[in-house]
């Protein structure tokens, strides 16, 4: 390890190379069989980083990172192989040793994850209720909440009038399929509003949740995806005090900040506040119509899940602070020098965050952005950057897209920084910035 001190000490990446032999260790830990491959991984690892230019140090990272991923992988995929989706009584028992045990698949109650979020998300404030509910993603965590909410608190017979504000395309179009939602213009005449506190659609909007206070609609519900564990709800629930009438619901999509870039597996998070006793059982309708609609966790997502650093405050904290800071720097930089785009909007200009930054032309057609596409390849590889086209964010690494809506707005340029600080987080920055002032 003598040959990569300078990577250790002085560079950025330094950061991301012990933070994976962190999580490696964690894991042997949790999972002592694995010890003997993650030891080789990690030895490889060392080989690979020693003496390495930044560019393919950062390469071995992300091989180590998909390595370690697939390992964990292979080996919840094993477990959850061994025993039927509805399982013999002696498999039942095996499973209850190590996992929450179920007599039919659709029916997990992943108990054990949904305890760790009680400790992961902040505790609500006094005189409210807090529960927390797994499903198999955060649209189907949506999609139960509006069926159950929609027999619960609809004030015109079977119609659910709700508000939806905010630019997540796909709860635009889940609200226009169900057919007892009615849309309402305004928050004040709604049942049900939905409140995307971050949201993008090539320009970044950040609502004021606040609004929901004086509108009193029956619930709220607040879709933080993009904002990590920072998210604002315990906040709006001490304002809305302890006498508080409304039905207050998050929805967090927990494949992106909050596995730290690995990707284990497709979860969705439904936390429910209530601080009133006209709500009770509302968990377990929500639980009950997770298991009608098989909307819940199978059990090899469960055991991926189970790797010790996903719901960990502390690990989700720092990996979105990175990832946040990376993308707040790329937009000042863009913003400083900027006379290609139009005017750069970002959280991070009014003290937010995001996890990408979002770049529209001035004068932009498809072409256009067929050519900027184009260039930004050819420039991260002239420079050495690793750079891939991608249309995601939370990752370790770095990516970008073109993304052309099929819904006919206008096209836009996403840049999505990841966790891994140095060589190419420093290189796609000063780029971005020189290729904005062109």
């Amino acid at each position: 390890m003598a040959d990569t001190t300078y990577i250790l000490e002085a560079d950025a990446l330094g950061e991301e190379v012990r933070e994976l032999q962190r999580l490696a260790n964690r894991l042997s830990r949790h999972h002592p069989k694995l010890t003997p491959q993650i030891s080789g991984m990690l030895d490889k690892f060392d080989a690979g980083i020693a003496g390495a230019e930044p560019h393919a140090a950062e390469r071995a990272a992300e091989a180590f990172a998909r390595a370690f991923r697939a390992l964990w992988l292979d080996a919840a995929g094993s477990e959850a192989s061994s025993v039927y989706r509805s399982p013999t009584a002696s498999e039942t028992q095996r499973i209850a040793r190590h996992h929450d045990a179920f007599g039919y698949e659709r029916d997990l109650q992943p108990e054990t994850l949904e305890r760790r979020c009680r400790d992961f998300f902040p505790a609500p404030p006094p005189g409210w209720r807090q529960e927390h509910i797994l499903f198999s993603s955060g649209q189907a965590a949506m999609t139960t909440a509006l069926l159950v909410l929609g027999r619960h608190i609809a004030s015109d017979g079977p119609t659910l009038r709700l508000a939806h504000r905010g630019t997540y395309f796909e709860t635009r179009a889940l609200i226009r399929s169900l057919p007892f939602i009615a849309e309402a213009t305004f928050a004040q005449t709604a049942d049900l509003v939905i409140d995307e506190p971050v949201c993008c659609d090539g320009q970044f909007h950040q609502i004021d949740t606040g609004k929901q206070l004086s509108a009193s609609p029956c619930a709220v519900i607040f879709d933080t995806t993009l904002m990590g564990r920072k998210d604002g709800v315990r906040e709006y629930l001490a304002a809305l005090g302890a006498g508080g009438k409304q039905i207050v619901m998050r929805v967090a999509s927990c494949l992106k900040l909050l596995q730290g870039g690995f990707e284990l597996a497709i979860v969705g998070v439904l936390s429910v506040h209530t601080s009133h006793a006209s709500v009770g059982g509302l968990g377990d309708k929500l639980r009950r119509m997770r298991t009608l609609t098989g909307s819940g966790l199978h059990l090899v997502d469960a055991i991926a899940l189970e790797a010790p650093w996903v719901f960990d405050p502390n690990h989700a904290d720092a990996y979105a602070s990175a990832i946040f800071d990376h993308n707040a720097r790329l937009a000042y930089a863009v913003q400083q020098s900027n006379t290609r785009f139009e005017p750069v909007t970002h959280p991070a200009f009014g003290g937010g965050g995001a996890p990408f930054c979002s770049f529209r032309l001035q004068k932009g057609n498809l072409e256009a952005y067929d050519a900027l596409d184009q260039e930004i390849a050819a420039e991260a590889l002239r420079r050495r950057l690793n750079l891939v086209r991608g249309g995601s964010f939370g990752f370790r690494a770095h990516c970008y897209e073109i993304v052309k809506p099929e819904t006919g707005e206008a096209p836009f340029l996403r840049i999505a920084l990841g966790r891994r600080g140095g060589w190419s987080c420093e290189g796609v920055i000063v780029m971005m910035a020189q290729l904005a002032g062109k």
